[in-house]
């Protein structure tokens, strides 16, 4: 359990070679680890940090000198890059040993493939080491094919065959390879990426497995390849990662309206937006060409012509081409590329404009330069068939005429219709890569104070970026009230849809595990065969025989306990044998547990004949426990420290409370996390129960309800309505519809009580306990209510009837000192002058202050808890990361 608080979420570094090609798919990699959960730095030289255009972004970026200003400007790039491995050789060791130290240590390297050598320094630093390849399958399985000595060169024959890739033509590989004199070092660096890739833990690809299905199958045989695109900012594709419209880094000044704004004046599909990235040169004859090749095309245009490129224009360019174009310096290409005006890219096929075209649905022209392009432009046009590669000349330009030829091929040639057809098939397909989240199974027990608290958690899940769906009863789900939620809900049959009368819960119970267990298993299968297959399934610990279906069907199982952990010590000690019933002894001690009296215990046990098989369904939750892969419980560390420490020691437990809506916690999951999602009792929209709170005095009501459950007997209502009234105090009271005929008439009549108190079928509780009016919780001790008079800050007068309540109104009044809790006569009931007694105990008396002291520091630690780094979000935090890594 110490190893347990010491922790903090897992923190990844994550290194890009320092260009904008390489740092922005890796920069937007970043944010989606952040967005499960993960804490991430991305550390980058001092020089590009400084040059560099910031956005607003979850990833935190650092600078390391790449000591630039020792380098002479005049260096070549093979010198630049000896300079940047020997200093980052040195600084980059230094800064994992300082993180390590920080209260934040590493737990991976994320390193850019082009730097083989920062592996070996995590290795060495005890960090795991995972390989980011900036570039296409294909691409990698050309040059590992090289570096193996399967494809030798100089390339000597026309064409090449590769495993899983289609033949290629010599001009189709990466130009390192067939142009060896050019580029000696660069083929050096390409190769230099697989020289220890095999002792990666992983590698990760900017790509997507439909995309290049044929090569990414071949390569993970060999190696533990995981494909993790397309890259580019999610408000393109799923939106999931908030405020994610830019890749959060930019190199150039960026001028957004002036090309967004004349976009907007176009008409659809009628505009050539032709860009050439971040690094190719364009010598003055080929920019010619293109330019007045754009211009016999007719077609509309946007050209972005870095500031260091403008003058190889030709002078006449602009001006004879101001109505049909536009010339910029920059322009947000993702932003450009997702406008409805924009016909065709014509693109150098780098490969991070490549994945944005193809993911943004946009037909291509290519003319690729250097490096990987030329690859990536044969996959374009006989692959993937999205666009068409223009010709080059011998001298290796590309005419007017080719480049206009192409362009009306694609805008509106017969070929162009294949090639906007398959964009948009690409697109899609794009969008299903990124969107298929782990998908979570949630299974509560078929009651409200069961679904509440684990559609909660699933909404917490949620915001994690996991896909949950929410399993319960057709019943439930065709009664409850349904509130927008991020959580789908899914239907299965209990046995009893058709509304056949339950006998006793005993035989629902059994019927329930028979229905349930096959339409459960139903249920998974049919998932099992969709695109998104459920990873994991929370199940309620009353239903222990779905953790057998859960891993016969493949899935982890995690059991989710809706009592606290106290109550489960001291179920497990009875089903160890260790605690004995009937129980003889006065008071009962267990470890890491108050003493306990008999009357403390839950009322199963105490009172065995009046509950001969509940006992018996409670306890067998422990038949299987210990074969699940985590525990949950629905309490928070500093509520039940010791009891949790002394669980945990034995078994993977995991507190994740309290799971309440995050809008009364500070944590907020979504604009409307108000209330639960699901309520089974149709709301009083008439009751006016918040209005009337508003004109009483701060701390002058005491709320009274008894949960979704609980009954009393008439004589118990009588005695607690006057006991009400004698207190003297503002009340108001949930009634269910169900009990309201218990109320005794007189008191309804009854001016005073008019005047004073207030009764409902329904109130939203939360806003009611949260409300300042509020200053006592008259309870039952539900482990829910109780958890939300804690996190909420509110004293307590304890009114157990049954089961758990009795234990956890134990604790209100003697551990955490919340509350008090009443005494009970010979019979069993509640007197009104106990219960008068009691209120003006928590809402006057000395020991009240002591009370409304306590209460307020447990709303701290509770808030504390489900705040980013406490004991809770960590072990959430936990959760979400094992099943990302699993």
């Amino acid at each position: 359990m110490e190893k347990q608080e010491a922790a903090h979420r897992t923190h990844v570094l994550v290194v890009p070679y320092p260009a904008q090609g390489h740092i922005n798919p890796m920069l937007q990699f970043s944010k989606r680890l952040a967005s499960k959960g993960l804490k991430v730095t991305l550390l980058t030289t001092v020089s590009i940090t400084e040059s560099m255009q910031a956005q607003a972004t979850s990833v935190k970026v650092e600078p390391i000198s790449d000591k630039s200003d020792q380098i002479n400007k005049s260096d070549s790039i093979e010198d630049y890059l000896k300079r940047f491995q020997i200093m980052m050789s040195s600084c980059l060791p230094e800064f994992i040993v300082k993180q390590n130290t920080s209260g934040h240590p590493l737990s991976c390297l994320v390193y850019d493939s082009a730097m083989p050598w920062a592996l070996d320094i995590a290795k060495r630093l005890g960090l795991a080491g995972a390989s980011f390849f900036t570039q296409s399958c294909t691409v990698g399985a050309i040059y590992c094919n090289v570096l193996q000595g399967i494809l030798t060169i100089p390339v000597e024959r026309p064409s090449v065959s590769i495993a899983g890739l289609p033949p290629l033509e010599t001009c189709d590989l990466p130009s390192f390879i067939y142009d060896m004199g050019s580029y000696p070092f660069l083929l050096h660096l390409v190769l230099d990426q697989f020289s220890n890739f095999e002792k990666a833990d992983w590698i990760f690809f900017n790509t997507f497995d439909s995309l290049e299905e044929e090569v990414v199958d071949s390569m993970s045989k060999v190696c533990p390849l995981l494909t993790i695109g397309p890259t580019i900012p999610s408000f393109y594709l799923d939106n999931r990662v908030e405020n994610d419209k830019a890749y959060g880094l930019n190199l150039f000044p960026l001028e957004p309206s002036a090309s967004t704004n004349w976009l907007c004046t176009k008409p659809i599909g009628s505009v050539v937006y032709v860009s050439f990235g971040s690094n190719a040169n364009l010598g003055e004859e080929q920019m010619e060409e293109l330019a007045w090749g754009l211009k016999e095309s007719n077609c509309y245009f946007l050209w972005v012509v870095r500031a260091s490129e403008e003058a190889k224009l030709p002078k006449t360019f602009v001006d004879e081409t101001s109505e049909k174009g536009l010339v910029v310096n920059w322009s947000p290409q993702s932003e450009v590329l997702a406008s409805d005006a924009v016909g065709c890219f014509l693109t150098h096929c780098g490969w991070n404009s490549t994945l944005e075209s193809l993911s943004l649905g946009v037909p291509m022209v290519v003319m690729p330069q250097a490096g990987d392009q030329t690859t990536n432009a044969k996959y374009v046009e006989d692959v993937w068939k999205v666009g068409i590669r223009v010709k080059v000349e011998k001298n290796g330009i590309w005419r007017r005429e080719e480049i206009e030829s192409c362009i009306r091929e694609v805008m509106e040639g017969e070929r162009g219709i294949e090639m906007k057809k398959n964009a948009r098939k690409w697109k899609e397909l794009a969008k299903e890569a990124v969107t298929s989240e782990i998908h979570i199974l949630v299974i509560p027990y078929p009651v409200q104070g069961h679904i509440n608290p684990m559609l909660q958690f699933s909404k917490c899940l949620a915001s994690k970026g996991m896909e949950v769906t929410l399993v319960t009863t057709t019943t439930i789900s065709k009664t409850v009230q349904a509130q927008t939620c991020p959580v789908k809900i899914e239907a299965i049959s209990d046995g009893f849809d058709e509304g056949q009368k339950i006998e006793s819960m005993d035989a629902y119970v059994e019927r329930f595990k028979v229905a349930a267990s096959q339409n459960l298993a139903e249920l998974i299968e049919k998932q099992n065969r969709s695109n998104h297959p459920p990873k994991v399934l929370v199940y309620d610990s009353g239903l222990p025989w779905a953790l057998d279906i859960a891993q016969r069907l493949g899935l982890h199982g995690a059991a989710f306990f809706t009592q606290s952990c106290a109550v489960f010590a001291i179920y497990y000690h009875l089903h160890q044998g260790a605690l004995k019933i009937p129980i003889e002894e006065d008071t009962i001690s267990i470890p890491s547990m108050p003493l306990l009296a008999i009357n403390d215990m839950p009322s199963y046990i105490y009172d065995t004949s009046s509950y001969p098989s509940r006992l018996g369904h409670v306890l067998k939750r422990f038949s299987n426990f210990h074969k699940a892969k985590w525990l949950l419980f629905n309490t928070f560390n500093k509520l039940e420290e010791e009891v949790v420490n002394w669980m945990a020691s034995q078994w993977p437990v995991r507190t994740i409370g309290p799971t309440i809506p995050s809008m009364f916690t500070g944590k907020q999951l979504e604009d409307d996390d108000k209330d639960y999602g699901l309520d089974l009792f149709k709301p009083n929209v008439d009751a006016n129960c918040m209005e009337w709170l508003d004109t009483k005095e701060t701390s002058s009501v005491v709320y009274v309800s008894f949960g979704s459950l609980a009954t009393l007997g008439e004589e118990q209502m009588e005695e607690l309505a006057w006991g009400l009234k004698m207190s003297n105090y503002y009340f108001l009271w949930v009634v269910r519809e169900s009990e309201i005929k218990k109320v005794p008439i007189s008191m309804v009549d009854h001016k005073t009580i008019l005047e004073k108190g207030l009764v409902v079928t329904w109130c939203p509780q939360l806003c009611v306990l949260a409300h300042k009016a509020v200053g006592c919780f008259l309870t039952h001790c539900g482990w829910n209510s109780t958890l939300e008079g804690l996190s909420l800050g509110v004293p307590m007068v304890a009114m157990p009837q049954w089961t758990d309540q009795i234990t956890n109104a134990k604790f209100v009044e003697d551990v955490w000192r919340v509350g008090v809790r009443v005494k009970v006569d010979e019979k069993g009931v509640v007197k009104k002058e106990e219960i008068d007694l009691c209120i003006r105990e928590v809402m006057e008396g000395e020991r009240g202050n002591e009370i409304k002291r306590n209460a307020a520091m447990w709303k701290v630690l509770a808030q504390e808890a489900i705040h980013e780094g406490g004991s809770s979000d960590k072990n959430i935090e936990e959760f979400v990361e094992n099943l990302v890594c699993a």
